[in-house]
């Protein structure tokens, strides 16, 4: 890192902070500073990317519901499926599993009984 010191009086250490501007890119401004010693004005270019979080690119949204799997609990899948268990509960603890699939299986009934 540079080290920063006021041109006018040598001070390195008694800074006030005033303000930041833009820079000439996204990853760096131009922090303005105030010699508490002398007075002096004085700016320095710093790299602000470590302080920037770069925006999550969006999930493209799935054509279904499930996981492709030939057992998934959500929807069977379109087209070719895989062998093996459903995925789609991965992640959830067994008691709350269980409580997924009586919800999933009750409303499967319901839909059949208004369908019928």
């Amino acid at each position: 890192m540079e080290e920063k010191y006021c041109i006018n009086c040598g001070c390195d250490d008694n800074f006030e902070y005033i303000r930041s501007t833009a820079s000439h890119s996204i990853t760096k401004a131009t922090n303005h500073y105030k010699c508490k010693n002398c007075g002096e004005e004085f700016s320095w270019t710093e790299n602000i990317s470590d302080d920037i979080e770069p925006e999550p690119e969006p999930k493209p949204e799935p054509e279904y519901l499930g996981c492709s799997s030939h057992s998934c609990y959500l929807e069977k899948p379109k087209g070719q499926g895989t062998n093996g268990r459903c995925h789609c509960l991965d992640g959830l603890k067994v008691n709350q599993r269980m409580k997924v699939l009586r919800l999933i299986r009750r409303l499967r009934d319901e839909i059949k009984e208004k369908g019928a």
